[in-house]
Protein backbone atom coordinates (compact mmCIF):
# COMPACT_ATOMS: atom_id res chain seq x y z
CA UNK A 1 0.00 0.00 0.00
CA UNK A 2 1.38 3.43 -0.90
CA UNK A 3 1.87 6.37 1.46
CA UNK A 4 -0.99 8.13 -0.29
CA UNK A 5 -3.50 5.35 0.22
CA UNK A 6 -2.51 4.82 3.88
CA UNK A 7 -3.57 8.30 5.00
CA UNK A 8 -6.71 8.22 2.86
CA UNK A 9 -7.84 4.95 4.44
CA UNK A 10 -7.01 6.19 7.93
CA UNK A 11 -8.75 9.56 7.53
CA UNK A 12 -11.99 8.47 5.87
CA UNK A 13 -13.88 7.08 8.91
CA UNK A 14 -12.95 10.06 11.10
CA UNK A 15 -13.75 12.55 8.34
CA UNK A 16 -17.26 11.14 7.94
CA UNK A 17 -17.93 11.45 11.68
CA UNK A 18 -16.46 14.95 11.80
CA UNK A 19 -18.66 16.14 8.92
CA UNK A 20 -21.73 14.69 10.69
CA UNK A 21 -20.83 16.66 13.83
CA UNK A 22 -20.40 19.87 11.85
CA UNK A 23 -23.74 19.54 10.11
CA UNK A 24 -25.63 18.44 13.24
CA UNK A 25 -24.26 21.23 15.43
CA UNK A 26 -23.97 24.13 12.95
CA UNK A 27 -26.08 23.31 9.91
CA UNK A 28 -23.00 23.83 7.74
CA UNK A 29 -22.50 21.26 4.99
CA UNK A 30 -18.91 21.01 3.84
CA UNK A 31 -17.28 19.57 0.79
CA UNK A 32 -13.79 18.41 1.68
CA UNK A 33 -11.26 17.07 -0.79
CA UNK A 34 -8.23 15.28 0.61
CA UNK A 35 -5.77 14.17 -1.98
CA UNK A 36 -2.15 13.39 -2.68
CA UNK A 37 -0.36 16.09 -4.69
CA UNK A 38 2.31 14.64 -6.93
CA UNK A 39 5.43 16.56 -7.96
CA UNK A 40 3.96 16.76 -11.47
CA UNK A 41 0.75 18.38 -10.19
CA UNK A 42 2.76 20.85 -8.12
CA UNK A 43 4.89 21.64 -11.17
CA UNK A 44 1.70 22.44 -13.13
CA UNK A 45 0.50 24.72 -10.34
CA UNK A 46 3.85 26.49 -10.31
CA UNK A 47 3.65 26.92 -14.09
CA UNK A 48 0.21 28.53 -13.68
CA UNK A 49 1.68 31.02 -11.20
CA UNK A 50 4.45 31.75 -13.68
CA UNK A 51 1.82 32.48 -16.37
CA UNK A 52 -0.03 34.84 -14.01
CA UNK A 53 3.16 36.72 -13.14
CA UNK A 54 4.13 36.97 -16.81
CA UNK A 55 0.70 38.35 -17.69
CA UNK A 56 0.95 40.91 -14.88
CA UNK A 57 4.31 42.10 -16.19
CA UNK A 58 3.10 42.61 -19.77
CA UNK A 59 -0.59 43.55 -19.39
CA UNK A 60 -1.47 46.61 -17.26
CA UNK A 61 -4.99 45.22 -16.80
CA UNK A 62 -3.73 42.10 -14.99
CA UNK A 63 -2.81 42.33 -11.32
CA UNK A 64 -1.49 39.57 -9.11
CA UNK A 65 -1.75 40.07 -5.36
CA UNK A 66 0.11 37.76 -3.00
CA UNK A 67 -0.78 37.73 0.66
CA UNK A 68 2.06 36.86 2.98
CA UNK A 69 5.74 36.85 2.27
CA UNK A 70 6.93 38.45 -0.94
CA UNK A 71 9.79 35.97 -1.13
CA UNK A 72 9.11 32.37 -1.95
CA UNK A 73 10.92 29.38 -3.28
CA UNK A 74 9.73 26.61 -5.51
CA UNK A 75 11.49 23.68 -3.86
CA UNK A 76 10.40 21.20 -6.53
CA UNK A 77 12.77 22.86 -8.94
CA UNK A 78 15.68 22.48 -6.52
CA UNK A 79 15.22 19.05 -5.01
CA UNK A 80 13.39 15.84 -5.66
CA UNK A 81 10.25 15.21 -3.62
CA UNK A 82 7.61 12.50 -3.58
CA UNK A 83 4.57 14.71 -3.02
CA UNK A 84 2.38 15.79 -0.13
CA UNK A 85 -1.16 15.58 1.23
CA UNK A 86 -3.54 18.46 0.72
CA UNK A 87 -6.94 19.37 2.13
CA UNK A 88 -9.09 21.56 -0.14
CA UNK A 89 -11.80 23.34 1.83
CA UNK A 90 -13.65 26.63 1.32
CA UNK A 91 -11.55 27.33 -1.77
CA UNK A 92 -8.31 27.09 0.18
CA UNK A 93 -5.65 24.41 0.08
CA UNK A 94 -3.64 23.30 3.11
CA UNK A 95 -0.73 20.88 3.29
CA UNK A 96 -1.29 18.18 5.91
CA UNK A 97 0.83 15.37 7.30
CA UNK A 98 -1.56 13.20 9.27
CA UNK A 99 -5.18 12.70 10.31
CA UNK A 100 -4.78 15.15 13.20
CA UNK A 101 -3.74 17.89 10.75
CA UNK A 102 -6.80 17.17 8.60
CA UNK A 103 -9.04 17.37 11.64
CA UNK A 104 -7.48 20.62 12.92
CA UNK A 105 -7.64 22.25 9.48
CA UNK A 106 -11.34 21.50 9.14
CA UNK A 107 -12.13 22.61 12.71
CA UNK A 108 -10.31 25.92 12.15
CA UNK A 109 -12.21 26.55 8.90
CA UNK A 110 -15.57 25.85 10.58
CA UNK A 111 -14.69 28.35 13.31
CA UNK A 112 -13.81 30.94 10.64
CA UNK A 113 -17.07 30.27 8.79
CA UNK A 114 -19.12 30.66 11.99
CA UNK A 115 -17.33 33.87 12.88
CA UNK A 116 -17.99 35.20 9.36
CA UNK A 117 -21.69 34.51 9.89
CA UNK A 118 -21.68 36.43 13.18
CA UNK A 119 -22.07 33.24 15.20
CA UNK A 120 -20.02 31.98 18.14
CA UNK A 121 -16.45 31.37 17.01
CA UNK A 122 -16.02 28.38 19.32
CA UNK A 123 -16.67 25.08 17.62
CA UNK A 124 -17.67 22.80 19.00
CA UNK A 125 -18.38 25.04 21.94
CA UNK A 126 -17.92 23.61 25.42
CA UNK A 127 -21.39 23.11 26.92
CA UNK A 128 -19.96 23.23 30.45
CA UNK A 129 -18.03 26.52 30.38
CA UNK A 130 -18.96 28.13 27.05
CA UNK A 131 -16.66 30.51 25.24
CA UNK A 132 -14.06 27.97 24.17
CA UNK A 133 -14.01 25.09 21.71
CA UNK A 134 -13.71 21.47 22.69
CA UNK A 135 -10.57 19.52 21.86
CA UNK A 136 -10.54 16.16 20.12
CA UNK A 137 -8.96 12.99 21.42
CA UNK A 138 -8.02 11.13 18.23
CA UNK A 139 -5.77 8.59 19.92
CA UNK A 140 -7.99 6.75 22.39
CA UNK A 141 -11.00 4.67 21.39
CA UNK A 142 -13.65 5.81 21.16
CA UNK A 143 -12.43 9.12 19.73
CA UNK A 144 -14.08 11.93 21.67
CA UNK A 145 -14.65 15.64 22.09
CA UNK A 146 -13.47 16.82 25.52
CA UNK A 147 -13.21 20.05 27.49
CA UNK A 148 -9.59 21.28 27.53
CA UNK A 149 -10.14 22.98 30.90
CA UNK A 150 -11.28 20.03 33.00
CA UNK A 151 -10.74 17.14 30.53
CA UNK A 152 -14.35 15.97 30.84
CA UNK A 153 -15.57 13.97 27.85
CA UNK A 154 -18.54 15.62 26.16
CA UNK A 155 -19.38 13.32 23.23
CA UNK A 156 -17.95 10.78 20.86
CA UNK A 157 -16.81 12.27 17.58
CA UNK A 158 -19.70 11.76 15.19
CA UNK A 159 -22.36 12.07 17.89
CA UNK A 160 -22.45 15.80 18.63
CA UNK A 161 -25.98 17.10 18.85
CA UNK A 162 -27.52 13.66 19.42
Amino acid sequence: MSVASNLAAEAQPLLGRLLRDIEASTGIELEVDIHWVTPEEQFERDAEWDRLFSAAETDPNVRVVLLGSAEFERPLLKKKTTGFWEVALFGERTMVHDVGDIFTTIQERVIEELWGQGRSASWPECPIHGGHPLDADLVDEPQTWFCPKDRSVIAQIGKLGT
